[in-house]
C-alpha cells in the first residue's frame, strides 16, 4: 500500500474530511529490511565482502511499489541509519537499457538532500564518451543543442568546464581527458584511472556498455563506502518489465545479465527488487537472494487500515474489506470513494460500495463530479504524464479544472511517480478500468470516439517532442499512433511509420537498441499481423528474433511473410532475395546441411549476378562457407569462397554489405587453412583482415577465429583473450549462436591446459544455450567435447556419449564431426577438436 498522504478531491471547494493512510500490514517485509540493513552493517565493518539481494513479489496492485517506497523513506528520514538510497524503475522503457538504468540510479541521488550535490566523476566523463560515441550526428560545441542534453542527462561534469573556452568534443578526446586532469581539480578524479578513461573511448559500443557498470561502480564505492563508511542500497521496481513479452526462462535470465554485473560489482550493497514473480536465477545464486511473497491484507488488517483512515463505520468497514479481498489496490479505490462523498456534504452509507472489482471502480466514479470525471478519463490515456503533458490536456479538452491543482491530482492513491525521470502514471488497474468505462458509456458510431480523439492530441503533442529527441519519443508516437482509427484522412499506420520512422528504427538497430524495438514490435503485432509489415520493417523485427537465437520461430516467420509473393516477385527485387536466403541460412541451424546446399544451388542459378550484384554474392558465400564447409566437403566449396573474394575486390562499386561479405568469407578460409593445419597461412590472412578497433558483428566473429589459431600455435593467453572478448561482445548483442561458440572455445582452451573444472564450467554454459536454440551443429560439437573431457578423465562412459550424438551428425550430414566422432571411438586420441564455426 502508498506511503498516504492527507488527499483532496478533485472538487475545487477545499476538503473538510482527508484520509489519513498509513501503512499497514507490512511490519514483516519492513522487519526483514532492517534485518537485511543491519547484517549488511555488520558485513562491512568485519570488512567482508557478500552480496546482498532482497525480493519482494507479488501480483499486480498488491502494493509492492508503496513498500518500496515505504522502505526508501525509511531510508531518506531517519539519518541514524547512515544509508544512501538510488532507484530505478523498470516500468519505463529506455530504464530496461543498461546504460540509461545506470544513469537514472545516479540521477535518483537528487532525492536525498545530503547527497544530491554527489559527483561521480569517472561515471560522468565514460557515459558522456560512451554517449558522444553512439550519438555520433550529435554535434558538441557551445552553440549546439547537444551540450543541452548532455547537461538534461544529469551529468554535473559539464558543470566545471566553460564550454566557450574548451570545447566539450575537444574534452571527450585524450587531450581533453588530460586537461580535465590537470585543470579541473573539483572533479576530483583519481590519476590510476586516466588510462582505463583514455582508452575507454576507443572500445566498441557493447563494450562501453558493459564498462559502465564498472565505473558507476567504483565511483558508488569510492564515494560513499570507502570515505564516509555509508551503507547503500539499491531499489530495483517492476522488474518483470525488464523482460517485455520473453518467457523462455533462458533468455529472461540473458535481459537480467547487466543487474547481474551491477551486483557482482557492488558486493555489501543491499539490492531490494520488486515485481510480479520470484526471480529464478542460476543456483549459484541462492545463497545471496531473500525472497518473500506479498499478499493480499488479511481482514484484521484490512479493518485496522480502513479505522486508520477515518472509515469508521462497521458495516461500511466489512462490505469494503468484504468485496476488495483485501487487495489494497481497492481498498484504496474504497476510501477515496468514501472521502469523494464526505466532500460532496453526504453521509456515505453501505449502498454507495461496490460488490464486485468493476463496481468498486464504478462507485468511485459516481462520486466525483463531472469534470472531475471528464479530468480522470483524459489521464487514463496517456502512458505517463508531467506537468506539461498534465495541461496540455486539460487545455485541448477544455475541462473546466485549474491546471494549478497538478498537486492535488496527483495525491490520489492510483497515481506513482518516478523521481528520478520525474513523470507521474497512472496504476494500470485505473487506466484499464477507466478505458473500459469510457468504452461503455459512449456510443461507438461517434467517430472519432473520446479514447482515438486523445490519442490523436497525445500524439501531435509527441510528434512535437520527438523532432527534438527521437530515441526519449518514438516509443510514444507508435503506441499513440496505433490507438488512431485508420481513415483516407489519417492514413494507414505502415504509410505512417514507413515514411516517418523507418529510418530511425534503422539506426536503433544499427546500434543495437533492441530493448525499445523489441518493446515497439511488441505494440506492433498487438495489433496487426506480420503480412501487413513492409519488406524493410520486416527485416528489422526478423533480425531480432534470429539473434535471440530462436532461428525456427524467425524461418516460418520469413516464410509467411514471402507466401503472398510469386516466384518472379521474389527474384526481380533484392529486398525480397535477401529475405529468402536468410531462410536458407537460418535454416541450416536445425536442417540437414545436404539439403540445403540444393537450395542454395537453384537459388544461386535463378538470381541474376548482373542485376543483383550483392544478393548473388551473398549466396555464393553460403554455398562456399555457410552451409557448403558444414557438410564436411572442404575441398568441394572453398573455390566458391575464393572467386567470391577475387569477384568483390574486383568490383568497383564496394560498399559496407560488400566488404562485409568479404570478411566473412575470409573468416571461412581461415578457417579452412586452420582445419588443414596450415595455422600461418592462415594468421596472415588475419592480419590483413581484422580490424579490433571497428567491430562490428562479423570482425567479432573474425576474432573467433583469431582465437582459435592462437589457440593451435599453443598462445593460450592471447586465445583467452580474444574468446573473452567474442564471449563479451556477443552477449551484449544478444547473438545466442556466437555466445555458445565462445563459451566452447574457452572449453577447449582449459582442456588444452588440462584445467578440467573451468572447462566442464565453460562447456555446461555452451551446452544450455545450444540446447535452448536447439542448435544441431552447437549440441554435436558439445557431446564430442564432453567425451574428449571424459578420456581425459579414463573414463568409459565417452562411448556412450559418442553413441548418442552420432546419430544426430549423420542425420544432418556433418562429414567433419562425424570424422572427429569416429577418430575418438577408433584411438581414444582426443586431438584439437579444431571448431568449424557455423
Amino acid at each position: 500500500m502508498s506511503v498516504l498522504k492527507p488527499k483532496n478531491s478533485f472538487n475545487t471547494n477545499k476538503r473538510r474530511f482527508v484520509a489519513q493512510k498509513e501503512f499497514t500490514d507490512r511490519e514483516l517485509p519492513k522487519e526483514t529490511f532492517l534485518r537485511n540493513l543491519n547484517e549488511l552493517t555488520l558485513d562491512i565493518l568485519n570488512e567482508e565482502e557478500k552480496f546482498k539481494v532482497l525480493v519482494y513479489y507479488g501480483i499486480g496492485g498488491i502494493g509492492k511499489t508503496s513498500l518500496k517506497n515505504k522502505l526508501k523513506n525509511i531510508i531518506l528520514d531517519d539519518s541514524l541509519t547512515k544509508t544512501v538510497a538510488l532507484e530505478v524503475d523498470f516500468r519505463e522503457v529506455r530504464s530496461r537499457e543498461c546504460s540509461n538504468g545506470l544513469l537514472d540510479l545516479y540521477n535518483s541521488l537528487k532525492q536525498n538532500k545530503k547527497y544530491n550535490k554527489t559527483i561521480f566523476p569517472h561515471f560522468e566523463l565514460a557515459y558522456a564518451i560512451y554517449f558522444k560515441k553512439k550519438n555520433p550526428d550529435i554535434i558538441y560545441n557551445e552553440r549546439e543543442e547537444g551540450v543541452i542534453k548532455f547537461v538534461d542527462l544529469g551529468l554535473k561534469v559539464f558543470g566545471f568546464i566553460n564550454i566557450a573556452d574548451f570545447g566539450l568534443s575537444a574534452f571527450l578526446t585524450k587531450e581533453g581527458i588530460n586537461k580535465a586532469y590537470s585543470k579541473f581539480k573539483g572533479l576530483k578524479l583519481n590519476n590510476e584511472m586516466k588510462d582505463n578513461i583514455i582508452d575507454f573511448g576507443s572500445k566498441s559500443i557493447s563494450n562501453m556498455e558493459e564498462d559502465l557498470i564498472l565505473y558507476f561502480a567504483y565511483d558508488l564505492n569510492n564515494t560513499f563506502k570507502n570515505k564516509h563508511n555509508l551503507k547503500t542500497v539499491i531499489f530495483i521496481d517492476t522488474f518483470e518489465a525488464l523482460f517485455g513479452i520473453e518467457t523462455h526462462e533462458l533468455k529472461k535470465i540473458a535481459k537480467t545479465e547487466w543487474v547481474q554485473q551491477l551486483i557482482l560489482n557492488l558486493p555489501n550493497v543491499l539490492f531490494v527488487i520488486t515485481g510480479r514473480d520470484k526471480i529464478s536465477w542460476d543456483k549459484k545464486w541462492e545463497p545471496f537472494i531473500d525472497q518473500h511473497l506479498i499478499s493480499e491484507l488479511a481482514p484484521e488488517y484490512s479493518h485496522q487500515f480502513l479505522e486508520k483512515c477515518g472509515v469508521e463505520e462497521v458495516d461500511i468497514q466489512k462490505k469494503i474489506v468484504d468485496y476488495s479481498g483485501g487487495h489494497p489496490y481497492y481498498l484504496d479505490l474504497s476510501v477515496d470513494t468514501y472521502f469523494s462523498i464526505k466532500n460532496e456534504n453526504r453521509q456515505p452509507v453501505v449502498d454507495d460500495f461496490g460488490t464486485t472489482k468493476k463496481e468498486i471502480l464504478d462507485r468511485f466514479v459516481t462520486s466525483l463530479n463531472d469534470n472531475e470525471v471528464e479530468l480522470l478519463k483524459v489521464m487514463s490515456i496517456p502512458n505517463y504524464y508531467n506537468n506539461d503533458i498534465f495541461k496540455y490536456l486539460i487545455e485541448q479538452f477544455n475541462i473546466s479544472y485549474s491546471a494549478t491543482k497538478f498537486d492535488t491530482f496527483n495525491q490520489y492513491s492510483f497515481v506513482n511517480f518516478n523521481e528520478s525521470l520525474q513523470r507521474f502514471t497512472l496504476h494500470q488497474l485505473m487506466r484499464s478500468g477507466m478505458q473500459e468505462y469510457i468504452k461503455e458509456h459512449t456510443d461507438s458510431r461517434v467517430f472519432p470516439t473520446f479514447i482515438e480523439t486523445a490519442n490523436e492530441k497525445l500524439l501531435t503533442l509527441f510528434e512535437e517532442k520527438y523532432k527534438d529527441d527521437k530515441k526519449s519519443n518514438i516509443f510514444e508516437c507508435v503506441y499513440h499512433r496505433l490507438r488512431i482509427r485508420e481513415t483516407s484522412d489519417t492514413g494507414t499506420f505502415f504509410e505512417w511509420l514507413n515514411q516517418e520512422k523507418l529510418d530511425f528504427m534503422k539506426n536503433l538497430q544499427l546500434y543495437g537498441d533492441t530493448v525499445l524495438l523489441s518493446n515497439m514490435f511488441e505494440q506492433i503485432r498487438n495489433k496487426y499481423t506480420i503480412s501487413l509489415f513492409s519488406v524493410e520493417l520486416f527485416n528489422i523485427y526478423e533480425d531480432i528474433v534470429h539473434l535471440s537465437g530462436n532461428y525456427k520461430e524467425s524461418v516460418e516467420l520469413a516464410e509467411m511473410y514471402l507466401e503472398r509473393f510469386s516466384k518472379d516477385e521474389i527474384l526481380s527485387n533484392h529486398k525480397l532475395i535477401k529475405l529468402k536466403y536468410r531462410i536458407i541460412h537460418h535454416k541450416m541451424f536445425f536442417v540437414n546441411a545436404d539439403d540445403l546446399i540444393n537450395e542454395l544451388k537453384i537459388l544461386h542459378n535463378e538470381v541474376s549476378k548482373e542485376h543483383f550484384f550483392v544478393e548473388h554474392c551473398e549466396i555464393t558465400y553460403m554455398l562456399g562457407g555457410g552451409v557448403g564447409f558444414l557438410t564436411g566437403k572442404l575441398d568441394d566449396y572453398k573455390d566458391y569462397l575464393n572467386s567470391l573474394v577475387e569477384s568483390i575486390e574486383s568490383y568497383p562499386l564496394i560498399n559496407k554489405e560488400l566488404n562485409n561479405i568479404r570478411t566473412r568469407a575470409i573468416r571461412k578460409l581461415v578457417d579452412y587453412y586452420r582445419i588443414k593445419g596450415e595455422t600461418k597461412l592462415a594468421e596472415e590472412m588475419l592480419q590483413k583482415t581484422l580490424d579490433i578497433k571497428n567491430l562490428n558483428r562479423y570482425q567479432i566473429y573474425l576474432c573467433c577465429s583469431y582465437a582459435e589459431v592462437q589457440r593451435e600455435l599453443k598462445n593460450y593467453t592471447e586465445a583467452i583473450k580474444y574468446f573473452e572478448l567474442v564471449m563479451k561482445e556477443t552477449k551484449n548483442l544478444g547473438i545466442k549462436g556466437w555466445q555458445a561458440h565462445s563459451y566452447l572455445s574457452l572449453a577447449n582452451v582449459y582442456l588444452d591446459l588440462r584445467e578440467l573444472v573451468k572447462a566442464k564450467e565453460y562447456l555446461n554454459d555452451a551446452f544450455v544455450i545450444y540446447e535452448s536454440i536447439d542448435q544441431k551443429w552447437g549440441i554435436v560439437n558439445s557431446n564430442i567435447l564432453h567425451a574428449r573431457i571424459l578420456i581425459v578423465e579414463q573414463d568409459e562412459e565417452y562411448l556412450a556419449i559418442l553413441d548418442k550424438v552420432q546419430p544426430i551428425a549423420e542425420k544432418f550430414s556433418y562429414r567433419y564431426e562425424l570424422q572427429l566422432i569416429n577418430t575418438l571411438k577408433q584411438t581414444k586420441e582426443i586431438g584439437l577438436q579444431k571448431l568449424l564455426y557455423v
